[in-house]
Order: structure tokens, then sequence, then C-alpha cells
């Protein structure tokens, strides 16, 4: 997913418990163990088997008439466009009247649409991949008019990097109900992010270099969901008695610019034991980190490429070995779907659900999609066919 600053694109982004990932046993970390090997390879098992959980099965009935606009960060960049342009198909298909607006990765543009969607009195806005933080006094005024502002790969106000008022009417849920420590969808969604997302990079990252691994971990700041990432792919690592960390930083501007590959081929040529790279999205590897890591490996050099989101780019090096070698795989079209289920809800004044959403852990051996080009949720949870159904959608 492209990105740039305030343009979050991630996911696109957590160990809730059995019940919630759906599995018999689930990640964790058993300090006292003193193995933190063998508890990575228990728990790539369930990263393995994927953590979707159970889907929706009912749903209010559908508002009608409805005029939603969904602004993307930016429809160039596949991680914003898969999920805003299933938005949109989801919506049509409940007969609402949708637009999709492209937020072209530039904070004036996603103040500039809010405040066109006022004029246009729409009903809702779906921002994909943009926080609140950036558009916080428009989305303010948008509120005021009574628009609902759905966020999907988005975070509200009341972050704390932005430390305001929370503007979002509704997140998509990624729990069934937020424990005590967790008051809001929000807090429910940065734990996902920290302990299903980057927990399965560190572990995989341990597991495959057998505990010695010397990591590269490519931090953006201003990002604040690449900022968690990172943040949280070093917390995890710095557990692993037998690891090294390098912290390389980087700006959106230089990924747009292109100076993405010189950083990472300038860390590359400093940290010459460095045996993988971490990204904080797939997309900082296809546009420039991938290029410096594959000179090396064909030279014969034992280097992990380690990206979240499963996007098409990284499937294909996946694949064919070359560049990036694993994702934590997030379905970004179901997200999408799930954006509209949230809204149904929001129309109707009925409480978010748990939507299911997990992830898959994606190496040459696993997960490896087949009827996409991207990763799209695991093959036994076919959630487009759900939400017809308990919409009442033919």
């Amino acid at each position: 997913m492209i990105t740039g600053k305030s343009a979050l694109a991630i996911l696109t982004a957590m160990t809730l418990g059995a019940a919630l990932l759906g599995l018999s046993e689930k990640p964790g970390r058993a300090a006292e163990s003193g193995d933190y090997v063998a508890q990575a390879q228990h728990n790539m098992q369930a990263f393995f088997a994927g953590t979707d959980r159970a889907l929706p099965n009912a749903a209010p009935k559908p508002a009608t008439g409805k005029k939603v606009w969904v602004i993307a960060c930016a429809m160039a960049g596949e991680g914003c466009a898969n999920p805003a342009k299933a938005a949109a198909f989801a919506g049509q298909k409940l007969g609402w009247d949708m637009t999709v607006q492209d937020g072209r990765l530039d904070p004036n543009v996603y103040n500039s649409l809010i405040r066109t969607a006022i004029t246009a009195k729409v009903d809702a806005i779906i921002l994909i991949a943009i926080d609140c933080g950036p558009a916080q006094n428009t989305l303010a005024q948008a509120v005021a008019a009574g628009i609902k502002i759905m966020g999907v790969y988005s975070l509200d106000c009341s972050q704390k990097y932005f430390g305001g008022k929370p503007q979002f009417t509704a997140q998509v849920s990624y729990c069934a109900k937020p424990t005590s420590d967790e008051a809001t969808l929000e807090a429910c969604y940065e734990r996902f992010l920290d302990e299903q997302y980057t927990q399965n990079m560190a572990d995989y990252t341990i597991t495959k270099l057998n505990g010695k691994a010397e990591v590269i971990v490519m931090q953006e700041d201003d990002s604040v969901i690449a900022r968690i990432v990172g943040e949280a792919n070093q917390a995890w690592l710095a557990k692993c008695p037998g690891c090294i960390v390098h912290v390389v930083p980087f700006t959106g501007l230089d990924l747009l610019n292109g100076r993405i590959q010189s950083i990472a081929t300038a860390a590359l040529t400093r940290y010459l034991n460095a045996n993988a790279v971490i990204i904080p999205y797939d997309a900082a590897g296809f546009l420039g980190v991938s290029a410096a890591v594959k000179g090396l490996q064909a030279s014969g050099r034992n280097l992990e490429l380690i990206g979240v989101e499963g996007l098409s780019g990284a499937i294909s090096q996946i694949r064919s070995g070359s560049g990036q070698t694993f994702a934590t795989g997030s379905p970004a079209r179901w997200l999408g779907w799930a954006g509209v289920d949230a809204l149904v809800r929001v129309f109707a004044g009925d409480p978010q659900v748990d939507e299911g959403i997990g992830v898959a852990a994606i190496d040459k051996d696993h997960n490896l999609p087949t009827s996409t080009p991207d990763y799209n949720g695991n093959a036994r949870s076919d959630w487009q066919a759900n939400y017809l159904k308990i919409w009442g959608v033919q």
C-alpha cells in the first residue's frame, strides 16, 4: 500500500484470546520457559492456520436511499484502492448511492473532499486508511452536519499521537467485545495491530532464523499506523535474547520520491550481518526495499524481507522467491465490505459486532492465494456470501 505523510495505508491492521482467534491454542509469550524460539514456533502454527474468526450471523435490515462517499488515501495504491472499491460495490448491492473519491495522499485533498461531501449532503463518509488527525476540524464540521464517519484502516483523533476528541461514528470491529482495558474499538484495533499483525512478523523472523536474527526495522514515524507497526516489531524482537535490531528511519516523502531504495541499500551495506529486513507495509517493499534486497539475495546472502498486507506485488515476489519472502496477510476487500456492514449497524442504531477479520502468515509454502492475485482471507471464510445473506440481498 502506498503511503505518505499523514496518509496511512496499511494497511491495512492482536491476540485477543482463543475464542477470538477461533483456535484451540493462541499465540503468546511464556517468559518463564526461557525458550523463545520454541514459543515463536508454537505461535506460528496458529498464524499459518489463520486467525479469521466466526463471521457475523445477523444484521439489522439495511437502511435504504443512503448517499455514501468513500474517501481512499490514494487510488493509485492497491492497499487503498481495493477496500475502497469493495466498499462501493457492497454499498451498491444495498441500493445505496456510492461514490469513491481519491485522496491522492494529500491531507489538503482529504479536507477538501470532506468539505465537498458536507455540501453534497451525504449521509456517511467511509475513510479508507485516512486518520482523523490530519482532518480533525473538517471531520468535526461533518459530524455537526449529521454525517456518519466510518473508519477503515484508520485511527480516530482520540488516538494518543493525535490527542484530540473522537470524530468517528464507528470503526470496523476486530473483537467481539472490548476488554476492560479496551474501552473503544480503536483500542481493540491497536491490539490487533500489535498482537497479530506484528507478532506474526516477529515470530516468523525468529523462527525462520532460529533465534539468531539481526534485523533492520524500517521505521516510518510520519504515518501513525506504520509507526505503531514499527514500534511493536521492535518490542517483540527485543524479547528475543539472540536477536539484534537496527532501526532505520524513513518518511512517506522518501517513499514517494524514490529514496527508500537508497536508504535500504545504505543500511544493508552498513549492517553486513543483517539477515532480515522488516517493512511496515508491502508498498515499501515493491517501491524500493525489495530492489535493495534482491541483488543481495542473488549474490547468496541469506536475507529475509518481512512485510504485511499480502498485496499482489508482494505475493508475486513471495511466489517467485525473490525479494519479499513473507507477509502477514490482511484481506483488503473484506475490510471494505466490513466497513459497509458496520455502517448498516450505525444507520440502524445497533452496536458493532466482531467482523471476524484475522490474519494469515504467508510464505512460499503457506497461504499463497490461488483465486485472487492478493490475499483475500482464509479460503474457509466466504465473507461476501455471508454479508449478502445477513443483509437479505439476493
